[in-house]
């Protein structure tokens, strides 16, 4: 079998019985990332002194476990399912380091989605939640139809980018697509994603509706918990599903 190339095109080959892209995308979804228990420390803003930061799980007093999340003084909370969050990496961006953290967004019967929050500091010193993305994502509720979706956030000269891709398989035949996303950056407010262009499938418009709708949450006021964040009202559980309910 011929290899799939990723391009903004879509390709059709015969599915293999177990795709290396899956074995690699279900191995995604179910590492846990890593909880910093030692303190480290990033940049918040340019010209300033490094700050620490560290990743822990607290209960609240319905029982439900939360990822805190201290970055120097500020503290931040984020939903997680099963204890199953913590730092994915650093960044940075207009002069200034960056944490990704990944934590759980929808789960169930042939479905499950890790979401990527991005916290930092922005020029007027408030700490914030900049974004929210769909770092992995996959759809098997039927045998005839499953979705993979993959993001890999980066940091680039001109701010971040966010490469997306996503395999449908749909009786036995595969389609696929990629596509990147620019995001630029003074340190004011929060990153700004570069236009959805003309003729965008579906699939991308989707992502990038829910994107908006989230970060214009996100911008009315400093984010610092997540728990009870509009993740199913903006749109962002159905980002990596087949259909949109």
């Amino acid at each position: 079998m011929g290899k799939t190339v990723w391009t903004g095109r879509r390709h059709h080959r015969k599915h293999p019985a177990m795709p290396r892209t899956r074995r690699v995308l279900l191995a995604s979804l179910i590492a846990t990332p890593a909880l910093a228990s030692a303190e480290r420390r990033l940049v918040p803003r340019p010209g300033a002194a490094p700050v620490p930061y560290r990743a822990r799980l607290i209960t609240r007093a319905d029982a439900r476990p939360v990822l805190l999340v201290s970055l120097g003084d500020a503290e931040f909370r984020l939903p997680t399912w099963y204890g199953q969050a913590g730092i994915e990496t650093q960044l940075r961006a207009a002069g200034r380091e960056l944490l990704l953290v990944g934590f759980y967004g929808i789960t169930g019967t042939g479905v499950r989605q890790r979401l990527g929050a991005l916290l930092g500091f922005d020029n007027a010193g408030a700490p914030r939640v900049l974004g929210i993305e769909t770092l992995a994502a996959l759809d098997a509720q039927i045998s005839t139809e499953q979705r993979e979706t993959q993001g890999h956030l980066v940091s680039t000269e001109a701010g971040l980018r966010l490469t997306m891709r996503q395999r449908t398989i749909t009786r036995g035949r595969a389609s696929s697509l990629e596509w990147r996303t620019g995001f630029s950056w003074t340190g004011d407010g929060i990153p700004q994603a570069a236009p959805t262009p003309a003729g965008a499938p579906e699939a991308r418009l989707r992502i990038d509706a829910a994107r908006a709708a989230i970060a214009g949450w996100l911008a009315l006021a400093p984010r610092m918990d997540l728990t009870q964040a509009p993740f199913e009202e903006a749109g962002l559980y159905a980002a990596g599903l087949i259909a949109a309910p």
